[in-house]
């Protein structure tokens, strides 16, 4: 009888350590409407509870390859969680998703993310956004 005990309380503590090391994969898709571009923003500060802690503080973000999105405000993670952003496609290195932003309507261009604790991006083009035509971007917004 001891034997079976022991042998339960080992499959359960693997099952337990198998959920507490399980990634949660979300997938954020384009937008399908042609005029508009899909907001990565909502989706992952979204995950931030009330209290301020984080849904699941494992995620990783996958954004469509070939696909445009935006950011419309400034992602900030906290040093307790990686923000995970990679392309769905990681052998895709010709169609990468794009990252931008866009003038808010003051028409300042708001920054990408301020990272406070790690960040991870994957095979993502990146692209800051110019102030007019013509100008230099302002690379200092990550």
């Amino acid at each position: 009888m001891k034997r079976f005990y022991k042998c339960s309380l080992f499959i359960l503590g693997l099952f337990l350590m198998n959920s507490l090391q399980a990634q949660r994969t979300v997938v954020i898709e384009p937008s399908t409407d042609p005029t508009a571009i899909a907001d990565i923003f909502p989706i992952i500060m979204g995950d931030t509870l009330a209290d301020g802690n984080r849904m699941d503080e494992n995620t990783i973000y996958k954004l469509r390859n070939g696909a445009v999105y935006i950011t419309s405000g400034r992602l900030v993670n906290k040093p307790n969680w990686t923000l995970h952003i990679e392309a769905e496609d990681l052998t895709n290195t010709v169609d990468k998703p794009i990252l931008t932003r866009i003038p808010n309507a003051s028409g300042s261009y708001p920054d990408i993310m301020r990272a406070e604790g790690n960040v991870t991006l994957k095979n993502l083009w990146i692209i800051s956004g110019e102030k007019g035509p013509g100008e230099q971007h302002d690379w200092g917004k990550i």
